[in-house]
C-alpha cells in the first residue's frame, strides 16, 4: 500500500466523519423543532379545551336564565328558578371573564 493512498483512505475517513457529524446535528436540531411545535400545540388544545368547557358553561347559564325569564313573564311572577338562573348565570360569566384576563395576561408576558 503506497503512503498517498494511506493518506486518501484517511482522508475520506474523516471526510465522511464529518458528513455524518453535519446529518446527525441537523436530525437533533429538527427532532428539537419538533418537539417543541408538538408542545406549542397541546398547550394550544388545552387552552382550547378551556374555553369550550367554560363556553358552553356560560350558554348553559344564559339558557337556565332565558327559560326562567320566559316562565316569569308567562306566570307574571318571579320565582326561585329566577334567582338561582342569576347565580348561575353570573358565576358562569365571571368564571368566563377570569379565563379571557389569564389569556391576556399571559399573551402580555410574552411581549
Amino acid at each position: 500500500m503506497s503512503y498517498s493512498y494511506a493518506i486518501m483512505l484517511v482522508g475520506t475517513g474523516l471526510i465522511n466523519a464529518a458528513v455524518i457529524g453535519v446529518v446527525a446535528l441537523f436530525f437533533r436540531k429538527q427532532l428539537r423543532k419538533n418537539d417543541l411545535y408538538n408542545e406549542r400545540t397541546e398547550r394550544r388544545a388545552k387552552t382550547r379545551e378551556e374555553e369550550s368547557r367554560l363556553s358552553m358553561k356560560l350558554m348553559s347559564a344564559n339558557t337556565n336564565l332565558a327559560i326562567s325569564t320566559g316562565i316569569a313573564l308567562k306566570e307574571k311572577r318571579v320565582n326561585g328558578k329566577m334567582d338561582a338562573a342569576l347565580l348561575q348565570a353570573e358565576k358562569a360569566q365571571l368564571e368566563y371573564f377570569e379565563f379571557i384576563n389569564r389569556l391576556a395576561a399571559s399573551q402580555v408576558a410574552k411581549t
